[in-house]
């Protein structure tokens, strides 16, 4: 444009102003009793001389050593004349970090005058960034002594007030020596670069390049929180390439956060379009200017400095609506908050309040700066709000040699003074960003305000919408205070009607801005009233069951704050609202998210308290949560000194509850004493009529009958404790029995009942809100479908299963989805990833003492090793499993470890420890009555005697093993062994009935559908005949079958009787 200077032009006169002001200053500091003023020269003219001598980016280093030059101009100005014998503590550190910014930017320039040619080019794009950095925080750096009122030393308030304005008067008047052109705030205005790390913002940047693109002129608002990132939105849009293209050196970009009126924002406009003031005043001279030029793109950044200021509102209003009339002006505002500035006509549709960035870019943003991961970074990130400022900043922090991991230990100690890299601009520390909008006009006039958002920090689920006028009844004027919050998004109401602060606020908050103890009082009572009705959550009520649960589950994370931090106080062991609320809340927890936490802390502050009875109660809970935490040892103590202290106040009801809970927590590692228990706990709910606690005790006995595979007197036995659930209307204990008889029948192989049933169950407990019911439900329909091949479906059901238990942390449910799906990476041959997920389901259930789920691991972990040929690690995990299921008295899976153990032996020749090893699996089997498990060792030993040469001995097994398989209706194995059974007759050269045997096995195999197991009949007895006939017509049969399924062992064998016909020729 023709009005503004010339590139050259321009250096010229910045070189030329910059030597004059340094002059000046050499001569004033010199006789200031400030250390940083007196070095400040030096290092500027050090700055200086090197710009001068920089090869690229050099007008970027001449601004930025000019803008240097000016602020300590205006700072030194500011403190002339003053006393300044007694430097305050904060303002020598602002000065002492200044200090260090200017000596960065010597170094860094210094740096850049070393480099060759290849390295500057491929050094540009850094530089210039880095250029933007420093002019930043140089930026920044009038703020932040505009803010503390620390330019000088123990002034009055108006002395503090005219030494700001002196920086801003200087930062706004002209450059020495130059009256007119107004070059001293170019280095200021100029547009920020292109962000070098910029993820998840895509959507939101081409949104607002269309509404420009396509709305002549366009008006747009930035808004959002402090740190999300709303200047970079507007950076990414000016240089984006459509605009560039559209507007190019008409692109402008003006910082209104080292403004403090209106009308210093239509002088610094002025002199950023390089215009003088003409008859009729600035606005009408800046105006008059805009009319009269091609289009132009202005950037407002940071209005909020004047839109919040009260006395400027309306003045900043009024230039608002004087822009939107040029017709030849789009423009774009970013400010703090939720709110546009009204009187605007904005450009439609909205722009909507800038986010934080999803989880993926919060990662790449991390990770582009500290390339280094772990497991804890996804958490650290949520514990920052995946707030744009907070991760870059703790990102900086982590290239210091920080793990995620040790960050996130920090972060819990630190919190917001970890989000700073050694500076003070709002760039640097999210801080200063946050004081920046708790210290703003807006806030400051509305005390209300910074009321609500300490009550609404303290809680660390924020606080509903319909229950403030209740928490926040000593604020008068709630509304408005809610208005404010908004408008400077201190503060922001969620889709679902809740009201939060980010993560680096409300800490902030909580850190420099402490809730009063009446305030602390009211939220206290508020929900000590709300814990109470976790009483209710009762399986009996299944309506008032699910209302309950919603209620609380929505206010889980607040109630266990308040709870906690009421426990603290002094006296709380007589707070009796207190410590019901404790139990009661308990009780909601025991059947949503078990824990013992806030009732360890309670039963501690009891042994202050007389209260024999309550002092049991607490104990009784600790152990029924300890239970469902699955901390079995712990509750076994609980439960058992809650029982004698019930036993002491003759609390009949109860001590058969604890006895009854006792029996539930030993049948994970005890069959016989967990059986006693149930069979005496019944007896004594008998004596006290108390049918739920008979079927509770009927219920706990079908599960052991379950375990051990006695799956007739199991379903029985479910059958009746749910007929007397469903008698006294305990709707959740007669849904959750409908799920266990699905799985007794899955595991009768009764797949179409057991769907059916779990189906039924996961409705029931679904409608009614058991979580914990409906996870296990999904987890017997994952089996199912597993057992099915079903895979897909399977694993759907398991991973959503799977959520839900990592939810509350249940390790059993979590250790169960794990090894199904373990299970399910075996049969798909995805063995690396079985492992992983069998060790993983291990390690759960040995943490929570499941004995029985940890050796069960180990069988399949050692079934993925055979799987592979690791034999010697294979045989290690049965030999472990082994020992693990005597000490659990576990048959079935001893005899399965047996069985394998056998099958190794065979696949390594060692046929006489094959031979004993599956005797002794058999026995096992026949013992237990699995004729399944019996069936197949009996087969194994008839391959033993074949590949032994005894072939009378395997025919003899084959037969037995194939009438067993035909009495438990396992077509597929009495099919194997015919088959067998063909080529025992081969080679006893009964060829008429190995002809029969092999018809029957290949017609039963087809009949199946398992051609691949028709084929195989083939090829087993063409690898047994010793006649080249019979060889070639066995594997010509097996050829025709394999390529019917399309399988490659067509080729396999169709070269092999080719090298059978050619040996036969030579």
């Amino acid at each position: 444009m023709s009005h503004l200077p010339t590139p050259s032009t321009r250096g010229d006169q910045l070189m030329s102003a910059a030597q004059v002001t340094l002059a000046m200053l050499t001569n004033i500091t010199d006789s200031l009793n400030v250390p940083f003023l007196k070095v400040a020269p030096q290092i500027l003219n050090q700055i200086f001389q090197v710009a001068q001598n920089v090869k690229t980016n050099k007008q970027g280093c001449l601004t930025l050593a000019s803008q240097a030059i000016e602020l300590i101009q205006a700072i030194v100005d500011a403190t002339k004349g003053r006393n300044v014998v007694n430097i305050d503590a904060k303002l020598e550190r602002d000065m002492a970090d200044l200090q260090s910014t200017l000596e960065a930017i010597r170094d860094f320039m210094i740096v850049m005058t070393q480099r060759n040619a290849m390295k500057r080019t491929m050094s540009y794009m850094d530089d210039s960034n880095k250029i933007a950095q420093f002019k930043a925080m140089l930026n920044d750096a009038v703020v932040v002594f505009d803010i503390r009122n620390q330019i000088s030393v123990r002034m009055s308030q108006q002395e503090l007030i005219a030494a700001v304005n002196s920086i801003h008067n200087h930062l706004m008047g002209p450059l020495p020596g130059d009256n007119t052109s107004g070059d001293t705030l170019n280095f200021l205005c100029e547009p920020p670069l292109q962000p070098s790390i910029f993820f998840g913002r895509t959507e939101y940047v081409a949104n607002m390049i269309s509404l420009i693109l396509n709305n002549s002129p366009a008006r747009l608002a930035v808004l959002g929180p402090g740190g999300v990132g709303k200047t970079s939105v507007a950076a990414a849009v000016i240089n984006d390439h459509q605009i560039v293209n559209i507007y190019s050196s008409s692109r402008f970009f003006m910082p209104c956060d080292i403004l403090s009126t209106a009308e210093r924002l239509v002088s610094a406009l002025l002199k950023l379009f390089g215009i003088s003031v003409q008859k009729g005043g600035p606005m009408k001279s800046l105006l008059t200017y805009l009319n009269n030029v091609p289009p132009l793109l202005l950037v407002l950044d940071n209005l909020e400095t004047l839109w919040d200021a009260e006395d400027q509102r309306q003045e900043t209003q009024k230039l608002l609506e004087n822009l939107a009339s040029v017709k030849s002006l789009t423009y774009l505002v970013t400010l703090r908050g939720s709110v546009r500035p009204h009187g605007v006509n904005w450009t439609y549709p909205y722009l909507e309040p800038l986010e934080v960035l999803p989880m993926d870019a919060a990662k790449q943003t991390y990770l582009a700066i500290a390339p280094t991961t772990d497991s804890s970074l996804e958490s650290l990130l949520k514990s920052l709000d995946c707030l744009p400022l907070a991760i870059t900043l703790l990102a900086n922090v982590a290239q210091m040699g920080f793990s995620p991991t040790e960050l996130m230990k920090r972060w819990t100690t630190e919190r917001t003074k970890l989000l700073n890299t050694g500076g003070k601009s709002r760039f640097e520390s999210v801080e200063v960003s946050v004081s920046l909008s708790i210290n703003s006009p807006l806030m400051q006039s509305h005390p209300e305000a910074l009321q609500l958002l300490k009550i609404i920090s303290y809680l660390p689920g924020g606080v509903q919408t319909w229950y403030l006028s209740e928490i926040a009844n000593n604020i008068s004027r709630l509304t408005q205070a809610q208005v404010v919050l908004n408008r400077t998004g201190l503060a922001y109401q969620t889709s679902k009607h809740v009201w939060k602060a980010l993560s680096p606020i409300r800490f902030f908050i909580l850190e420099n801005y402490p809730i009063q103890q009446n305030e602390i009082l009211i939220i206290q009572k508020f929900f000590c009233n709300l814990a109470e009705q976790g009483k209710h959550v009762q399986p009996n009520d299944p309506i008032m069951f699910k209302r309950t649960t919603v209620l609380l589950e929505k206010e889980q994370e607040n109630i266990t704050h308040v709870l906690t931090d009421a426990l603290h106080q002094p006296e709380a062991y007589s707070n009796l609202h207190l410590i019901w609320g404790v139990i009661h809340f308990s009780n909601f927890l025991y059947w949503t998210a078990p824990s013992v936490e806030l009732l360890q802390k309670t039963y501690a502050l009891l042994q202050k308290s007389t209260d024999k009875e309550l002092k049991a109660i607490c104990l009784q809970s600790i152990g029924d949560n300890a239970r469902m935490s699955n901390d079995y040892q712990s509750a076994g103590e609980y439960l058992s000194e809650a029982r004698e202290q019930f036993k002491i106040t003759n609390d009949k009801l109860r001590a058969a509850q604890c006895l009854r809970s006792m029996a539930d927590v030993s049948k994970i590692s005890d069959y016989p004493i967990s059986k006693g228990r149930f069979l005496e706990a019944m007896n004594e709910f008998q004596a006290v009529d108390d049918e739920l606690g008979v079927a509770m005790c009927l219920r706990g006995l079908a599960d052991l009958s379950r375990v051990q595979n006695v799956y007739l007197e199991s379903k029985q036995l479910y059958a009746q404790a749910r007929k007397i659930f469903q008698k006294i209307g305990d709707s959740v204990r007669a849904a959750q029995c409908l799920a266990s008889l699905g799985n007794v029948a899955f595991m009768m192989d009764e797949y179409s009942d057991a769907e059916s049933a779990l189906t039924e169950a996961r409705q029931q407990l679904d409608n009614i809100g058991d979580n914990v019911g409906v996870a296990q439900c999904l987890v017997g329909l994952g089996d199912i479908a597993r057992l099915q091949s079903n895979y897909p479906v399977a694993k759907w059901n398991l991973n959503e299963a799977l959520k839900h238990f990592e939810k509350i942390n249940n390790r059993s449910g979590i250790a169960r989805c794990l090894t199904s799906l373990g299970n399910i990476a075996f049969m798909q041959d995805n063995n690396v990833q079985a492992e992983q997920l069998l060790t993983k389901a291990r390690h759960h259930f040995e943490t929570i003492g499941d004995k029985l789920g940890a050796a069960q691991c180990l069988m399949t972990m050692g079934d993925v090793l055979r799987a592979v040929n690791n034999y010697d690690e294979a045989k290690r995990a049965y030999h472990e499993a082994i020992n693990q299921y005597q000490e659990i008295n576990f048959p079935l899976g001893l005899a399965n470890c047996l069985k394998n153990l056998g099958n190794i032996a065979y696949t390594q020749h060692d046929y006489t420890t094959a031979q004993t090893t599956l005797n002794q699996a058999r026995m096992q089997f026949q013992q237990i009555g699995d004729k399944l498990g019996a069936a197949q060792c009996l087969r194994a030993l008839g391959a033993i005697a074949k590949s032994t040469d005894e072939y009378l001995t395997a025919r003899q097994a084959y037969e037995e093993a194939r009438t067993q398989f035909q009495d438990i209706g396992d077509r597929t194995g009495a099919a194997h062994c015919l088959s067998s059974l063909a080529t025992i007759s081969y080679l006893l050269n009964d060829k008429p009935g190995a002809r029969r045997a092999l018809q029957e096995a290949v017609s039963q195999f087809k009949k199946m559908g398992d051609f691949t197991g028709a084929a195989h009949c083939f090829t087993g007895y063409g690898d047994a005949a010793n006649i080249l006939g019979d060889q070639v017509w066995a594997y010509s049969q097996a050829i025709n079958l394999f390529q019917e399924v399309g399988s490659h062992e067509a080729d396999r064998y169709r070269y092999k009787v080719d090298q059978l016909l050619r040996g036969n020729s030579q």
